[in-house]
């Protein structure tokens, strides 16, 4: 993953905020349960209630924007960087969508 930060005039001159919003999979009609990737909170039994009963995890930082959620008898995560998807893993337990959840996130706060 590249961890460059682009500046405005980066952003910009790439063309990232004139590209469409990324067509994705997240359910966009159930609860969401932001995470912080600097204080670490909630914490992660928090976050695993919360995946277990439905909801969607996300954490916006600088480098991307990773979502997990639970889809039937699997467990799915997503990464959205620059508009455009980068990782859409998918799991068979929450605790390991809940692990890729939470190192994705500190991997994208820089």
């Amino acid at each position: 993953m590249d961890t460059r930060r682009l500046s405005t005039g980066d952003v910009l001159a790439a063309g990232i905020i004139d590209k469409p919003i990324p067509q994705t999979d997240i359910p966009r009609d159930r609860p969401e349960q932001e995470y912080d990737a600097y204080d670490h909170t909630p914490e992660p039994d928090e976050l695993l209630a919360a995946l277990e009963r439905g909801d969607v995890l996300h954490c916006s930082e600088y480098y991307g924007i990773p979502h997990a959620w639970r889809d039937g008898d699997v467990y799915r995560g997503c990464l959205l960087q620059y508009r455009a998807v980068t990782e859409s893993p998918r799991f068979e337990t929450a605790e390991s969508a809940l692990d890729w959840f939470i190192k994705t996130a500190s991997a994208v706060a820089g």
